[in-house]
């Protein structure tokens, strides 16, 4: 399977669900009842409420386009789609640098880098094909 970040709901299944779930663990600090399984459960959708009330999103429990925007930003050091410290420091704790939440020459660097070495495109803008490859790693 692969990541399409189509519009998930309770009672989807599979690697988005998974994904969402992981992400929303860190963004979240993996709250109670929140598990990295696939499903798209109640407590999934709880979370999903709880993240899009922090976005300022309509919480409606699914995640589609908006919400994905939130969860899976495009991020560089010249664009943020949001104020995107807690996404900026899981990409440096998975590029292995400080993970300070502020986009620097180190975190483009370290993104570069990451993108050579799995043959993407370097320049140092994380989206979603950055997302895809980190999620299988």
């Amino acid at each position: 399977m692969s990541l399409s970040f189509s519009t998930i709901r309770n009672g989807s299944r599979g690697d988005d669900v998974l994904f969402a779930q992981r992400v929303l663990g860190v963004f979240l600090n993996w709250p109670d009842g929140l598990t990295q399984d696939g499903i798209f459960g109640s407590n999934t959708e709880r979370c999903v409420k709880q993240f899009q009330g922090l976005c300022d999103l309509e919480q409606d429990g699914i995640v589609g386009n908006n919400t994905w925007r939130f969860l899976a930003p495009t991020l560089s050091a010249n664009y943020n789609e949001w104020n995107a410290e807690d996404a900026i420091h899981i990409i440096q704790s998975a590029m292995g640098i400080s993970a300070d939440g502020i986009w620097g020459p180190q975190t483009t660097a370290a993104v570069k880098n990451f993108q050579r070495s799995h043959g993407l495109a370097d320049d140092g803008i994380w989206g979603r094909q950055c997302w895809t490859v980190w999620f299988y790693l």
